[in-house]
């Protein structure tokens, strides 16, 4: 448990110090107050303070001198300097407080900031869905994708935004999309460089071509195939003078 304020200045002043303070009703209950108010900022309860009853003082019979005005003017320098050590102790307490609650001054620029975010996140979250589809032909699995951003998030790993880690998440999709169209790419070329391709029709001759493509063949008659390419010609130039 934290200490209390009293304790704290206890270890600042000193026993007697904190014992005069503790003895005066008024101060004491005061810094009560301030204890519990601190307590209900910092906790948001407040502990009732236990009942004590007053101590009750048996009179002192003593032979010394009344007090002079010395000792008077040095109890109230001494309570100054208690009060001053109090003051300075509770606004420390809440200084740090205010560091730490919203206030209503700063509500307004958060909730920009909130909304900002927001926005920027919806985006991405809507462009990678669309992306994932056209990529991999499937909607994108949200809770797969949070569930395993958490895990990593845990796990030390920063991504600095969305779609970065999406990257991360799908890298090993697509290196096995890459080697996939590479292995169909190389079977492609193979098959073409092996298979001849089929003659879909025969190529036109013209006469004199068709003459001697004939003559190249093998007759067993008696005539040459020079012979009869000759005659061939010889006919083919006769036809045609009896055409014009």
């Amino acid at each position: 448990m934290a200490k209390s304020i009293l304790e704290e200045l206890e270890s600042l002043v000193g026993k007697d110090a904190a014992a005069k303070i503790a003895a005066k009703s008024d101060l004491a209950t005061r810094l009560q107050e301030g204890e519990r108010l601190y307590q209900f900022y910092t906790e948001g309860t407040v502990e009732e303070p236990p009942k004590t009853e007053p101590v009750k003082t048996e009179p002192v019979v003593t032979t010394q001198p009344a007090p002079t005005t010395t000792a008077t003017t040095t109890t109230a320098t001494d309570n100054k300097s208690i009060l001053a050590e109090l003051g300075t102790l509770l606004d420390s307490r809440l200084k740090t407080f205010e560091e730490k609650v919203v206030t209503k001054a700063s509500l307004a620029a958060l909730e920009g900031q909130v909304l900002s975010k927001t926005l920027r996140l919806s985006h991405d979250i809507a462009r990678i869905e669309s992306n994932h589809e056209k990529e991999f032909g499937e909607q994108l699995d949200l809770d797969k994708f949070n569930t395993w951003y958490e895990e990593q998030r845990k796990a030390g790993a920063q991504f600095g935004t969305v779609p970065k880690a999406y990257d991360v998440f799908v890298q090993d999709r697509r290196v096995e999309a890459k080697i996939k169209e590479g292995v169909a790419a190389a079977l492609k070329q193979k098959e073409s460089s092996t298979s001849v391709p089929a003659v879909t029709a025969a190529t036109a001759l013209s006469p004199a071509q068709q003459v001697l493509h004939d003559a190249r063949k093998t007759e067993t008659s008696g005539e040459s195939n020079a012979q009869k390419a000759a005659r061939r010609l010889a006919e083919l130039a006769r036809s045609r003078e009896g055409a014009a």
